[in-house]
């Protein structure tokens, strides 16, 4: 079971929607993790803004003159058009720059246990929205028969025991022992 998870550092626990107020939440504009983002904080009434930012050194630069809001979200994003180092998301907050963002939970996991300084410094949190899947491949809502391809391969590879076998050398966990550690995050 793969859970899109808030996570942060130890020192700004976030313990649902309402703790986000006034943090500073890094996304990837990009990534589907930011329209279902606005859409829980849409549907709990959370004001929030968002801006534009890049990084600059050792740290990040908003693109645009910028001041944080106490009674709101604040979303701080790298621009779709942009590439940037996916790695960087755990750094800024481990570093404390930014309170937390959101990541699959095997990508947060993954790195909490392959790396001691984050293991140190962050930790997941909360799930982004009740939705929860085990496998998941992005593709347009405008392609229905690739779609349903990409369906019939999904069920396919996870029947056949493969899909825990690919976890499993990757992480060291195999499925069951996977979804047991999310059992104890929730």
């Amino acid at each position: 079971m793969i859970i899109w998870n808030f996570f942060g550092n130890n020192k700004a626990p976030l313990e649902g929607y309402e703790n986000l107020l006034g943090k500073r939440i890094l996304l990837y504009e990009g990534m589907s993790f930011y329209p279902t983002f606005i859409k829980e904080l849409q549907k709990r009434q959370i004001p929030y803004e968002s801006t534009y930012i890049r990084p600059k050194r050792d740290t990040i630069e908003p693109l645009s003159e910028h001041e944080d809001h106490a009674a709101k979200v604040n979303i701080y994003l790298f621009p779709a058009d942009e590439k940037v180092d996916g790695k960087l998301i755990y750094h800024y907050i481990a570093k404390g720059l930014l309170d937390g963002s959101v990541n699959d939970s095997l990508g947060v996991i993954f790195r909490l246990f392959s790396n001691s300084y984050y293991s140190q410094n962050l930790r997941p949190y909360f799930p982004l929205s009740q939705v929860k899947t085990q496998l998941a491949w992005g593709s347009s809502p405008k392609t229905p028969k690739l779609n349903q391809k990409i369906d019939a391969f999904i069920a396919d590879y996870k029947a056949s025991g493969a899909f825990s076998k690919q976890l499993e050398r990757y992480t060291g966990m195999d499925l069951d022992e996977y979804e047991a550690l999310l059992m104890i995050i929730e």
